[in-house]
């Protein structure tokens, strides 16, 4: 079964695009953060607002391109995160299961609901350490992770998941949730396939 990274599809070559959402003024978060690590916000989860990137509250006379829509957004809140609107949660949250919170979000100047997904779903043993190759650092240690390899055996077949060494990637295993997708018609994300043994 394959691996796969969930990402949003980029518009342009910028870090940000006009599909991304940030804390509202200047990309201040006030505090907030939204790098959860795996650990589950249902029960004390109180929503964040956001605003679309390059929609200022002090440029309202701007004239801003349109957004391109789509059912999945950039969230960018102390990580990178992922966004989908009601339809996203309506068509997958019967497979995401117990792997995914939708997390509420306000959305200045939008009505429509949108949700944050907080993968919950942690596979510590995910990567082949032997495989993946670290940035060694100049005291011989071992640094950040430049190359993920995936040990299929750890990984629970067609679940949503993440893993220590990054846990702000959204994983994927197998064909499933892809599969969902596409027969829902969402769109504004792909399925970057990842190496694995």
């Amino acid at each position: 079964m394959p691996i796969y990274r969930a990402a949003i599809q980029a518009k342009n070559n910028r870090n940000f695009t006009f599909d991304t959402l940030v804390f509202p003024g200047n990309l201040k978060s006030d505090g907030q953060d939204c790098n959860f690590k795996g650990l589950s916000q249902e029960g004390n989860w109180k929503p964040i607002e956001f605003q679309w990137f390059g929609e200022s509250d002090n440029n309202t006379d701007q004239k801003l391109p349109e957004r391109e829509k789509g059912n999945f957004a950039h969230v960018f809140a102390g990580g990178l995160k992922i966004a989908g609107d009601a339809k996203v949660k309506e068509a997958l949250a019967p497979v995401f299961g117990k792997d995914v919170e939708f997390l509420p979000i306000k959305i200045q100047g939008d009505s429509s609901f949108w949700y944050l997904l907080n993968v919950v779903h942690i596979v510590h043993n995910a990567l082949s350490l032997e495989n993946s190759k670290f940035k060694i650092r100049s005291n011989g240690s071992i640094g950040r992770l430049t190359k993920a390899v995936f040990d299929l055996n750890n990984i629970p077949d067609n679940r949503v998941f993440i893993y220590p060494q990054w846990p702000n990637d959204f994983m994927v295993k197998g064909d499933v949730i892809k599969r969902k997708v596409l027969e829902s018609g969402l769109t504004g994300i792909s399925f970057d396939e990842y190496d694995s043994i």
